[in-house]
């Protein structure tokens, strides 16, 4: 029996219409370790577990919008934050192990997503009014995707076979993400299924399910629900770049620091196929504006795409069931701001060459400045003054930090021509080594204002288009 033509019949998962509950004939507690003993199975584990399976596979009918927002915040930290648009099927949940008085009475379990099988940090579920709601922990997350997976495979190979296959499919369910795929690839070659059980035994093998609790008068009754939790925007590589590949990434920021091309990052999505429309919005950090948002191609066979110019980003698009787009990131590119740093960059190179300019272009002005030490002491304190202007700033993102970085280096550059004028004048170099270091500081000036000067009307020309 083929589980495609199994599941185009929703008769066939033999689904109860009267609530669920879940009972275990054991006194084992399951957990994340694979290494403790399966539960028993019992009718209701098996009932649960084809309501569950028919929530994943039918996620669209039930869920219909999740909309995922990306915040920026100091340094590499960011927060992703989910609303799901749903209306909860009606799977009680009341686990035997916990006492009466330690859980929600009378609540079911409503799936939200796939995640990978990690912690996840500083989550926070709430309701459609903002009250805090209580989601299952890893041994129920584990044993309700152990069960929906004892169900396909009974579909799949019949109950005495997958039966006798349960502590493996515990073990897929609940067990290191290695070792779990290791496993699940055992039994689907084993069991010689098809494409689409292979890959339900993969998810659930590199994911777990977040499942809220909510009261059971929600079931049926359509409802948003929003989590949040900790996002590593920028994460460290596991290993040191290469050379290459570091020139080209600092080349590459520069060039986005001068207005002159964006910096992109990659957002891996989660379960883009669980609800039938899905929203991506992104909030540029401070300083910076987002340029597009891409999903990537959705059931459509396109990629949708806002081409946005401003602080907020939003894009929309359709992924069928199995379509998520999983292996390719969505992408949300940035560019500079066309005022802030890079303007006081340019403004700063024009007035340093202007400036220099005239120094060069009216005689006897080394000779004026030496017969003034307080004048030549004062362009030698120029640098540590601006440097620590520089310095004093706010904590930022580090996408910030690297747009910033060209606009930085100018202005310190640009500084330390000044300190350096002021040492040679101190130290009464001659008129001509002078003029010749004025020189090379009006060649520099003159480059960075070429620079930020066309990065900004680049930057204003593509905001108009």
């Amino acid at each position: 029996m083929r589980l495609n033509s199994a599941l185009t019949g929703r008769a066939s998962l033999s689904v109860s219409k009267q609530p669920l509950q879940i009972g275990l004939a054991t006194t084992d507690q399951p957990t994340s370790d694979s290494a403790v003993a399966a539960p028993q199975i019992t009718d209701e584990l098996k009932t649960a577990g084809a309501t569950l399976l028919l929530a994943i596979i039918d996620w669209q009918a039930w869920s219909h919008r999740k909309v995922e927002s990306l915040d920026f915040y100091e340094g590499r930290r960011g927060r992703r934050r989910v609303s799901i648009d749903c209306t909860p099927l009606n799977l009680r949940w009341r686990d035997p192990r916990v006492q009466e008085s330690f859980q929600p009475s009378e609540a079911i379990a409503v799936p939200l997503t796939m995640m990978g099988k990690a912690p996840l940090r500083q989550l926070d579920v709430r309701d459609a009014g903002g009250v805090a709601i209580p989601v299952l922990g890893a041994s129920s997350n584990g044993l309700l995707a152990a069960s929906a997976l004892l169900n396909l495979l009974i579909l799949a190979v019949g109950v005495d076979a997958a039966e006798l296959a349960w502590p493996r499919v515990w073990k897929v369910a609940t067990g290191g993400e290695s070792e779990a795929l290791a496993e699940a690839e055992t039994i689907c070659e084993e069991f010689n299924l098809d494409l689409f059980a292979t890959q339900q035994f993969r998810d659930l093998a590199s994911n777990f399910i977040l499942t809220a609790l909510l009261p059971a008068s929600a079931a049926g009754v359509r409802t948003v629900i929003k989590y949040a939790y900790h996002w590593d925007v920028d994460p460290m590589p596991a290993a040191p770049l290469p050379l290459g590949r570091r020139v080209q990434v600092w080349l590459k920021s520069t060039a986005a620091g001068l207005g002159l091309a964006s910096l992109s990052v990659d957002v891996d999505l989660n379960s883009a196929d669980s609800s039938s429309s899905y929203h991506l919005e992104c909030t540029a950090p401070n300083g910076i504006s987002c340029s597009e948002v891409r999903l990537p191609t959705d059931s459509s066979g396109s990629e949708p795409v806002d081409p946005a110019s401003g602080p907020v980003g939003h894009v929309k698009g359709r992924f069928d069931f199995g379509h998520r787009g999983d292996d390719e990131p969505a992408r949300v590119s940035f560019v500079m701001e066309p005022g802030g740093a890079l303007s006081r960059a340019a403004l700063f190179s024009a007035l340093t060459a202007a400036f220099l300019f005239f120094l060069i272009l009216v005689p006897g002005v080394p000779g004026a400045f030496s017969k003034d030490p307080g004048s030549a002491l004062s362009l030698l304190l120029f640098l540590p003054a601006v440097l620590l202007a520089l310095n004093a700033k706010g904590t930022e993102n580090v996408f910030v930090s690297r747009f910033l970085r060209p606009s930085r280096i100018i202005s310190a550059a640009l500084s330390a021509v000044y300190a350096v004028s002021g040492g040679l004048l101190v130290a009464k170099a001659s008129e001509e080594a002078v003029v010749a270091w004025w020189r090379f500081g009006l060649f520099c000036a003159v480059i960075a204002l070429i620079l930020t000067a066309g990065g900004l009307y680049g930057l204003r020309v593509r905001r108009r288009v």
